[in-house]
């Protein structure tokens, strides 16, 4: 199966510069702390990473040799600045939605938060 997805996908390619970590080769590979609590059992790695784990047990993507995720951060991108700028676009949203909406309700009353924040 794992020859399958690499060298066997490379050869079925015609590509010997992908599907395995040698010199020379592109190559694009995730680390994964499988001690992460929500790595745990261990029998099924790929399912725990998937629908328990996420995101929070990767510590390190590298794409094309380049290193795009360091413990646990992106590092192609102002993650910060992307959150303050989401931050903005939604408070415009908000101010907006009564405009857009068919009986001009406030977010609050068209999607009600879980719990009211102080």
């Amino acid at each position: 199966m794992f020859d399958a997805a690499t060298i066997g996908g490379a050869t079925a390619l015609n590509r010997d510069d992908i599907g395995r970590l040698a010199p020379g080769c592109r190559a694009d590979f995730v680390m994964v702390d499988v001690t992460h609590p929500q790595m745990r059992p261990a029998r099924d790695p790929m399912r725990s990473l998937i629908y328990a784990a996420g995101d929070r047990a990767i510590r390190s993507v590298h794409v094309d040799g380049q290193a795009v995720v360091r413990d646990g951060k992106v590092l192609t991108m102002d993650y910060e600045g992307a959150a303050a700028h989401l931050d903005e676009a939604q408070k415009r949203i908000v101010a907006r939605a009564p405009q857009q909406d068919w009986a001009h309700r406030p977010v609050d009353k068209i999607s009600p938060p879980t719990f009211r924040w102080a």
